[in-house]
């Protein structure tokens, strides 16, 4: 959940991708990595019982917004490389393809009834 947690929060993504320190901070590119490494984890073939943990533990209606976020970052449709550090904040603030992601990662946030406020209280 954390990493959805970074991808839904503004807030979170202003203090440790625009504002981070040398100590805590967080790349865009790293938190899309961190997010498709996780769920392809779940997801691999050569270990049915992942899948299985991942359709047991979570409602149908969280699977399939994950797959949808899942594609979204797979297609390719960030262009995360024409952003550099001066310019984060455009792309946190006003790039659609970044702005589709934040709101499945939310609506993902909502479903599993996770507290977002308290998360960003304690972290952002």
């Amino acid at each position: 959940m954390e990493t959805l947690a970074y991808f839904s929060s503004v807030k979170a993504q202003e203090k440790y991708m625009i504002n981070g320190t040398p100590e805590e901070y967080i790349t865009p590119d790293d938190l899309v990595e961190d997010f498709i490494t996780e769920f392809e984890f779940f997801h691999n073939s050569e270990f049915p019982q992942r899948q299985q943990q991942f359709e047991n533990n979570l409602s149908h209606n969280v699977q399939a917004v994950l797959q949808d976020l899942y594609s979204h970052l797979k297609s390719n449709e960030l262009d995360l490389e024409k952003y550099s550090f001066e310019t984060l904040n455009k792309l946190i603030h006003s790039d659609p393809a970044w702005a589709k992601a934040r709101e499945l990662a939310l609506k993902t946030i909502e479903l599993s009834q996770f507290n977002l406020a308290k998360w960003e209280s304690e972290n952002a």
